[in-house]
């Protein structure tokens, strides 16, 4: 498994739907409590990446009907827990997302409830992993349990289990290379469909006469899902950027969601 998917912290969101979540507690393997809510000094600590939240008691509630809504708590680092809460829609299409193994930027990986129009459950990393028929009904207060063990996952509702499954990622770097014959540059494109960065070495071997620069050409967004609109015509847009390295060796940082095309010069242009 990606080290990235390894690890990650826990958190709620919504899409398109309004909530509120309380006795928020992840428990590690040995019986450790690494976090349980208590909202008596707000929300300390909290990551807040889209969304109306306010604490009402020991109440986290959300009161925006965007999409792609979510906050996390705790440490990108944890690996393995258990991690329980109370969730309760109070208006809305959709239902919840319980988030673990949250990466960092708010890249989120977790169970989403009632999603797709309020008729599936699925766990998603980065795509769907597995799923079952379901729905969130509104003004009710669901107990909802996440194990998190390796690449097993087991998640319950109301004390029902309904996804076990062993996570088996998918590749999720795609490249290609070509040779420009009229200007002599190397051209690699590189896919990054995760929706974490991801930090790559591309070796160019047997590549004579490299100037030790490139110009990456990057297509990307947060989100798979978003697209250009006529209030915003180039939120996807392309973007160039210049690049050094030394000897026949480029260290780069892939963007999740992204699409890249280097092309690097060598002395025969």
């Amino acid at each position: 498994m990606d080290d990235s998917i390894r690890t990650g912290a826990v958190g709620v969101g919504n899409w398109k739907t309004r909530a509120e979540f309380k006795d928020l507690k992840v428990t590690a393997p040995d019986g450790k409590v690494l976090y349980a809510s208590d909202f008596s000094h707000g929300t300390n600590s909290w990551r807040f990446f889209s969304g109306d939240w306010q604490v009402n008691g020991d109440v986290l509630r959300q009161d925006s009907l965007n999409e792609n809504i979510r906050a996390t708590i705790g440490d990108s680092s944890w690996t393995d827990y258990t991690y329980t809460l109370k969730a309760r829609k109070l208006e809305g299409s959709e239902g919840f997302l319980v988030m673990f193994r949250a990466g960092e930027e708010g890249n989120w990986r977790g169970w989403n409830l009632g999603g797709w129009g309020n008729t599936r459950h699925a766990i998603q990393m980065d795509d769907i992993i597995t799923e079952a028929p379901g729905s969130i009904e509104t003004d009710r207060w669901y107990d909802i349990r996440v194990e998190v063990k390796g690449n097993r996952f087991k998640c319950y509702l109301d004390g029902k289990l309904v996804h076990d499954t062993d996570f088996k990622p998918l590749q999720s770097l795609y490249t290609s290379a070509a040779h420009d014959q009229k200007t002599g540059d190397i051209i690699v494109k590189v896919v990054n469909t995760a929706s974490d960065p991801l930090a790559t070495d591309i070796e160019l071997r047997g590549a004579k006469n490299l100037t030790g620069s490139a110009k990456a050409i990057v297509l990307t967004s947060a989100s798979p899902l978003d697209e250009n609109t006529l209030e915003e015509p180039t939120k996807v847009s392309p973007k160039a950027e210049a690049l050094s390295f030394t000897g026949a060796e480029i260290h780069h940082t892939f963007p999740g969601n992204s699409v890249t095309v280097l092309r690097i010069g060598t002395k025969t242009n």
